[in-house]
């Protein structure tokens, strides 16, 4: 793990020679999140104001081997820092779909250096293209990929861009539930949440609208656990006084078990409460990606796309040109033959580790990452989920012998 050097946030002036003058690919992987537009918008700015040329590469992949690729202007961006989504598009088609054809179409652009924004398929996007650099030159650039993902689930870094967006997504939608769940008094609540493999979403999500159990697919789901769960929601209710009752959320992450579904869960707590409590299902599904991204992604997407733009340049370097140069692609002819990039310093991941932000290499992520999963392998709120019983009640009730 490295912490790369980077020129300060008040040198902002335009570059004085040709030779350092960049062509930046700025390209979207995987599932669309809130802040992606944002930083994008920052990148490119930043691009003009140095008199670098941003080249933006829509529909991710595919895209750049449909030529779907154009410059960047100051105008084109000018509104994305309110906009959800993704104005490039992005899907998560990975380069191995045409390795060769992505290499040329590299070469044919004449990319200087790679700006990445997605979640964990562009963390195996960018071990794909780091590992190719031997046997295609034209990889052999710097690359920055930044994390934007409303699981969270990157490794070694604290927060993604759109985990925040994705956060107020479900606590304005679970305060509604709430709501109507208090209004029938004895009524539970099942809420179910994306996230795939990685519990981020439920458990902070529990946390913040006070549900009182959560489900994740790093607990898992299994008999014992309904049970005791079952019983908890059972004494909860027979304390409460009669006719004055409230109702309940439980937070369930989607992938959460195979088994044990939203729809299945549901009946059985219906059917155990009995008279006691009801219960109700609620998929919030695709709404969880969120409308326009929350301040704190806004500003988060700015300041790390800026991060990442000063990195690239203190990777990307040239040699002197030759003054017998030949032409090539616009704005490469006068800026001599790009130094070769093939250390894994250069290909890195921008992460938020505590109160530092640090460059770490792709080899480094992928080696603290649980692959299959798709997530993490240790992450600093999984013990959130022991708080959010706590503070529901579930830990005291279910274990104190002495409650009838």
């Amino acid at each position: 793990m490295v912490e790369v050097a980077v020129l300060g946030y008040d040198d902002t002036h335009t570059l004085s020679f040709p030779s350092q003058r960049l062509r930046v690919g700025i390209i979207h992987v995987g599932a669309p999140a809130g802040g992606m537009n944002a930083a994008t918008r920052q990148a490119v700015r930043y691009c003009l104001a140095r008199g670098h040329t941003p080249i933006g590469i829509q529909n991710g992949f595919n895209g750049l081997l449909d030529d779907a690729v154009q410059e960047l202007s100051w105008l084109r961006v000018d509104n994305w820092t309110t906009r959800g989504g993704s104005e490039l598009g992005t899907n998560r088609t990975l380069p191995d779909v045409d390795l060769g054809g992505i290499a040329a179409s590299f070469q044919a652009h004449s990319f200087d250096a790679l700006l990445m924004i997605g979640g964990f398929e562009a963390l195996l996007a960018l071990e794909m293209l780091e590992g190719a650099r031997k046997h295609y030159p034209s990889f052999q650039i710097p690359m920055v990929h930044l994390p934007a993902t409303l699981s969270n689930n990157l490794p070694l870094t604290e927060h993604s861009l759109g985990s925040d967006t994705s956060l107020n997504a479900l606590v304005a939608a679970s305060d509604a539930i709430r709501q109507s769940a208090s209004a029938s008094r004895n009524r539970v609540f099942l809420v179910e949440t994306q996230g795939g493999m990685c519990g981020y979403i439920a458990t902070m999500g529990a946390l913040a609208v006070g549900a009182v159990l959560c489900y994740t697919p790093e607990a898992g789901i299994n008999l014992d656990v309904l049970q005791e769960d079952v019983d908890f929601l059972k004494k909860r209710y027979a304390l409460d006084v009669p006719g004055k009752s409230e109702g309940r959320l439980v937070i369930r992450s989607e992938k959460s078990s195979k088994i044990y579904t939203t729809e299945v869960m549901t009946k059985i707590f219906a059917e155990e409460g009995k008279k006691m409590f009801d219960s109700r299902s609620a998929s919030l599904g695709h709404t969880l990606q969120g409308g326009v991204p929350s301040p704190y992604d806004r500003t988060r997407a700015a300041r790390l796309s800026l991060r990442c733009m000063q990195f690239l340049e203190s990777q990307a370097q040239r040699a002197p040109a030759s003054k017998s140069g030949s032409a090539g692609a616009a704005g490469s002819a006068a800026a001599g033959r790009r130094v070769p990039c093939n250390t894994q310093d250069s290909a890195t991941t921008i992460t938020i580790q505590g109160s530092s932000i640090i460059f770490t290499p792709v080899a480094e992520m992928l080696a603290a990452a649980d692959i299959k999963n798709r997530r993490g392998r240790d992450t600093w709120w999984k013990d959130m989920k022991d708080l959010v019983e706590l503070m529901g009640g579930r830990t005291g009730i279910v274990h104190h012998k002495d409650d009838k």
